[in-house]
């Protein structure tokens, strides 16, 4: 007859863990950043706001006389002995293409006035929906632009209200 001690926890098989593969650390100083880091709230030194705000300035004098251009080339009518009815439909098409181009370039004429607003408001180098700075990288790139990394694949997935 086998007796228990009082006290005596019956022997129970326990579970080793699965094994794993090993994880490797990487020192923080070998870490490349995939994001650029954000400058000091709201912080774009005067030098950097100048010399986009004439970036901005220069690209919207370059968009203003490529419509007006465009709108010339629009206006003309066919060309004097164009018979050919394929010449014609050719023409048209690209005067139409001409006319598509212009309502992109207007879309970003409107982006850029924009951002010209918020350089003379202060507000410039700021995401709209979230206040947090845009990265200087990303300003240098679209200085219109008016939407952090962040917020702007929001935008992109449709999932941003203004």
């Amino acid at each position: 007859m086998v007796k228990k001690l009082a006290g005596a926890k019956s022997a129970k098989k326990t579970e080793e863990p699965a094994k794993t593969a090993p994880v490797r650390v990487i020192p923080a100083k070998r870490v490349k950043l995939l994001k650029e880091p954000e400058p000091a709230a709201g912080k774009l030194n005067a030098a950097t706001k100048k010399r986009l705000s004439e970036k901005l300035v220069e690209k919207r004098q370059e968009l203003l006389d490529q419509y007006r251009h465009d709108v010339e080339v629009g206006l003309r009518g066919p060309e004097e002995g164009m018979d050919d009815l394929v010449d014609r439909a050719n023409s048209a098409y690209s005067r139409e293409l001409n006319f598509a181009i212009s309502d992109s370039e207007k879309a970003l004429l409107e982006l850029i006035d924009d951002a010209l607003t918020r350089v003379e408001k202060g507000s410039f180098g700021l995401c709209k929906p979230c206040g947090k700075p845009i990265g200087d990288l990303r300003l240098e790139a679209v200085p219109w632009a008016k939407y952090c990394i962040e917020c702007q694949e929001l935008a992109e997935r449709g999932q941003l209200s203004e």
